[in-house]
């Protein structure tokens, strides 16, 4: 069943419908938001695991000048949260269709812009993945942004399936 939310946007109050649809995508846009913010910490987990096999996906290659999956992977991202075209399942879509539209849209972007800076000058002064950087500062905004003062509650959040499912 699903419940009736009232919600306010700009003075304008409406009613939004609850639904375990909207729950799960939000708890999507919570996921990307934490790897986009926290993309580096992912990337060094990568590097020091002894197990991964595959760490030379994300590890820059001299010789042919890419940086293996990472650059894909944070491109992705960044197309998710940041693609202003509403094109299926990315965050302006589902703001739309949704949420309350741009204003809920807006404001993820603000949050990941402003966390997402924090966390690249933390991995900047730690002097690792320099290519990835230099890669993200000539290709995107991202260098440009404020940094947050304060750490984001979604770092050390934990995702696991509850064993009574």
């Amino acid at each position: 069943m699903s419940k009736k939310a009232l919600y306010s946007n700009d003075d304008t109050e409406r009613l939004i419908t609850e639904s375990p649809e909207r729950t799960l995508w939000l708890a999507v846009i919570e996921r990307a938001l934490k790897d986009y913010c926290f993309f580096f910490d992912r990337l060094q987990r990568y590097e020091n695991c002894n197990n991964f096999r595959d760490i030379d996906r994300f590890q820059y290659n001299p010789k042919s000048r890419t940086h293996g999956n990472a650059v894909a992977e944070f491109e992705r991202l960044r197309w998710f949260l940041f693609d202003l075209e509403s094109t299926e399942f990315n965050l302006t879509y589902l703001s739309l269709v949704l949420y309350d539209g741009d204003g809920f849209a807006y404001q993820i972007r603000q949050a990941a812009n402003k966390y997402f800076k924090r966390h690249l000058d933390q991995t900047k002064e730690k002097g690792i993945f320099p290519h990835i950087i230099a890669y993200i500062v000539e290709n995107s905004p991202a260098d440009n942004a404020s940094a947050a003062s304060e750490e984001s509650p979604l770092r050390f959040k934990r995702y696991r399936i509850d064993s009574d499912i």
